[in-house]
């Protein structure tokens, strides 16, 4: 979590032999360290260090929403409806377990990468459309527009509900038709 009553005592220290656009370079990548950060939120510092994300691999798109990461997670979730498709044409269940995996795998091996890619874009964003806030006002900005919903989680969930108890009730009624004949 950002400090915003600190944000100007934190500065990185200049060179004293370096040009004054150096310093002033510094400065700008140490002021758009910290709106990625606020954009980020929890476990910023984690996030940066990239590497693979274990959210990703156990909670899968739910974590990948979680994180506001719209496009990718819908990327995600339309890559497992073609394997699960491909999984029902070609009947190898074990085909569709690997394949799965291998995504999910895949998915949390990049996921840092790709987020951080997203946060840079979106902290840019925010940084042209509002070219006269102060640093403070950006990075109340980017903390709004960043960090982490719960929204699609619920949704996800009512989501599959919805699906698992449609499943049920088609079983069920199969079931009962095949016991009336």
């Amino acid at each position: 979590s950002v400090n915003l009553q600190n944000t100007e005592t934190i500065k990185p220290q200049t060179v004293f032999n370096s040009p004054p656009q150096q310093n002033r370079l510094n400065d700008e990548i140490y002021k758009d360290d910290m709106l990625i950060d606020a954009y980020i939120g929890k476990n910023a510092e984690k996030i940066k260090n990239g590497g693979f994300s274990w959210n990703t691999l156990f909670f899968g798109i739910i974590y990948i929403f979680y994180r506001k990461m719209w496009g990718f997670g819908i990327a995600i979730f339309i890559i497992n409806i073609v394997l699960n498709i491909i999984a029902k044409i070609i009947p190898f269940i074990a085909i569709n377990a690997v394949s799965t995996t291998i995504a999910e795998i895949i998915a949390a091996k990049i996921f840092k990468e790709q987020y951080l890619m997203h946060v840079n874009q979106k902290v840019d964003k925010i940084k042209e459309k509002n070219p006269d806030k102060t640093h403070e006002e950006l990075l109340e900005i980017c903390k709004k527009k960043g960090g982490t919903t719960i929204i699609p989680i619920i949704i996800l969930i009512l989501f599959t509900s919805l699906y698992i108890a449609s499943t049920i009730i088609t079983a069920v009624a199969i079931s009962n038709q095949a016991k009336e004949k």
